[in-house]
Order: C-alpha cells, then structure tokens, then sequence
C-alpha cells in the first residue's frame, strides 16, 4: 500500500503529470473519423510482450536512471501512472436479443464505437538504503478488466470492455564511488500482459476498434495494433516521490554529479525535477522531452491533449467547428465533449487583440493545458530512444 507520509507531492504534481498523461489522446477536430485520431497513442506505450517481438519501434518496458542524495531513513515513493484502453461499442436490441450495430442515435445524440480510456496507476514504496548491495527489488502488479453497460434507452445500450493487464516494477540501487554518498537508482516497468498473437486480418481492423472477423476469413498473422493497445500500458510515465532525501537534477546538476550524470542512461523515458524551482524532492520520468520544474501556465487551466499546439490557435479553431461536427466531438469522447464545450462561450477577439470573455466564460477552462519551464544552463546524461527528438510544449 502506498505510503501516506509521501502521497502529497503526487497532489502536487498531479496537473503536469495529467498533462502527459492525455499527451496526444484526442487531437483537434476531436472527433473518431479525423485521420490523426485514427492512428493514437504515440507516447510511451508499453505494449505486450506478444506485440513487441512483432513491432517496429514499440517495446515493452522502459528504464529511468536517477541520482539520488539520501539522508538517514529516507524513502522512495514511485508510481508508475498509464492508461488502460477500455473499448466501447454500441448494442441494439432486437427481436432476438442484443447485437451490435455501427451506430445509434438516442435523443437526437449519436453514439458509436470508440476505444476510451481509463487511469490506472502501481506504486512501490520502501527505503534505498534496503537495496544497496542487495538484489533487485521486483513486484508485480495486476489491473483487472472489466466488461460494463450503460443503458441509453429501452433498446439501446452502450458495452465498455477492459481486458486484464500484468506489470512489473524492478528497481535497483548502487551506491557510487566518492565522498558524496550519491546512489543511482535504476527503474524499469515493464509489461508482461500475457495476450496471444492474434489470427486477424489487416482489412478487417480498424484503428480505435476491431470489426467482428469472419472466422473463415482469418490467417495467422502479427497482433494488430489495434487490439495490442488493449492490452498495452499507454502513456506510461512514472513519478518519484523521496523523504529525508533530494534528486539530483540530469540537465543542470552541480559540478560535483557530472561524472556520475554522464554514467546514466535513459531508455525510452526522460526524467526531470517536478514542482516549484529549487525543490528536489520529486521526479517526473516521462516519454517526452521536458526541462527541469514544468509547470502548468496559469492562463492554461483547460484541456486539449496536444501541448505542443498553439493555445490560442487550438481555441479559435473548436469555435469554428459545425454542428454536425459538434455532435461527432460529443458522439466520440466525453473528455473530447467537455473541451468543447469549456470553450463554446469564449468571445471573438477585440480589436485590442486580447479575447474578450463574460464572468461565466472566465469560470470555465478556455486553454489547454501548455506547460512552461526554465531552460536549464547546461545538460548531461545520455538520452536514449525518448518519445520525442525535439523538447515537448515549449510553444
């Protein structure tokens, strides 16, 4: 069980961990048939094993390297945070009983099949000091799946699918040569989802779900994607939480940590300080580039899961979506639907060029979540395969 004298930095730093957390889960128009949203999830998804000896360029696990100055009875907190796919289709009932249909309308809303989302989260908690000298420390973790209905009307309803997934956590600590007391934590998450290569036909899936496959139409064949990311840890990133302990910053650490800095390596992960500048008591490791002590910029409190875009751009852009394409947004997501509809009263610009909004608007999110940060003076480490080859949301 977690510990409790650590869970508040997690509060803390939970807005920019969110922030990765929905990088790139629905992209403006925010509706299922726009192609960039046929093709999700990007960043810092650990498929199956199944999955990763087929793939080009996905894996199943990532390690993050940390340095760490601990004091006498210090204790790690580390919570790898991802996203379970949850599939979502639409039933109708019938004289026969309950089948599948494409789409339903019920109310004058449209519902169709979408792949959504639900967070899910493993934690290890225990002293440094325990594995200094000592072997790697490993725990598995299990995410149940799940199979839910909503009932929209008296013949329709909506099923929710989440299959089973199975992690593991391993962490290791070395105490490094010198006057310094300095320990190097190596931690690796890895997917050990136990799914079967799958028998289907590329034709035959569509990416955000999987059509009903004719059995007499499959062949034995690689896992699609589609269905791998079902079973896949999407969007993992992990946050490290010390008491009676500090991190040493990777991109701007003291003279003294150079050498011990250029000794770690990251693979497929970036760690940096989280929280505000000068604290060093937390760590968030993420699939994307990021400089040390992001933070969520103040005139940004909404959502648009694309940080990287410009926010004023991504604004005007959802006021000129149509209604039909309003009730494809509503139809796909409801996360898509609520960012919609935050910035629906937003006012055109004045002529002074700022965005003129009624106090009801100002209550309500208009930006998405763009984080801001300091670059640092200088640099270390040795990067390895990381979500991206450029820093993220620096615009």
């Amino acid at each position: 069980m977690p510990d409790t004298t650590v869970t508040d930095p997690f509060e803390q730093a939970r807005a920019v961990a969110d922030a990765v957390l929905y990088e790139g889960y629905l992209l403006y128009p925010y509706r299922a048939s726009a192609a960039k949203n046929r093709m999700r999830w990007q960043f810092g998804v650990l498929v199956p094993p199944a999955y990763a000896d087929d793939a080009l360029g996905e894996h199943s696990w990532s390690r993050t390297e940390l340095l760490l100055e601990p004091q006498l009875g210090a204790r790690l907190h580390w919570r790898l945070r991802f996203l379970h796919a949850q599939s979502r289709t639409v039933e109708q009932h019938t004289g026969d009983g309950w089948h599948e249909v494409p789409e339903a309308v019920v109310d004058g809303v449209p519902h169709h099949r979408f792949d959504e989302a639900v967070e899910q989260s493993a934690d290890l908690v225990l002293a440094p000091a325990d594995l200094v000298g000592a072997a790697e420390h490993a725990e598995f973790f299990d995410i149940p799946g799940g199979e839910e209905y909503e009932h929209l009307s008296a013949t329709v309803r909506l099923r929710r699918v989440r299959h089973p997934l199975r992690g593991e956590l391993r962490l290791r600590a070395d105490l490094l040569p010198g006057p310094y007391g300095l320990l190097r934590l190596t931690a690796t998450a890895t997917n050990h989802t136990d799914t079967r290569k799958g028998t289907f036909l590329t034709e035959y899936v569509e990416e955000g779900h999987l059509l009903n496959v004719p059995d007499e139409s499959t062949v034995d064949g690689p896992l699609e994607r589609p269905e791998a990311l079902r079973h896949s840890l999407i969007a993992a990133h992990s946050v490290f939480a010390v008491t009676d302990g500090a991190f040493v910053s990777l991109l701007d650490p003291p003279e003294w940590a150079m050498p011990a800095v250029r000794e770690c390596h990251q693979v497929r992960s970036w760690p940096v300080l989280l929280g505000p500048e000068g604290s060093r008591d937390v760590v968030l490791s993420a699939p994307v580039i990021l400089y040390d002590h992001p933070a969520v910029a103040p005139e940004s409190p909404g959502d648009m899961f694309d940080s990287t875009e410009i926010d004023e751009l991504l604004v005007l852009r959802t006021l000129t979506l149509t209604d039909e394409e309003k009730a494809q947004v509503r139809a796909t997501d409801p996360r898509g639907a609520r960012c919609w509809a935050g910035r629906r009263t937003c006012r055109r610009r004045s002529s002074s060029g700022c965005t003129a909004r009624s106090a009801a608007c100002a209550r309500r999110p208009l930006l998405p979540r763009r984080l801001t940060f300091s670059a640092p003076s200088s640099r270390g480490g040795t990067p390895v395969r990381t979500g991206r080859s450029t820093p993220s949301a620096t615009r």
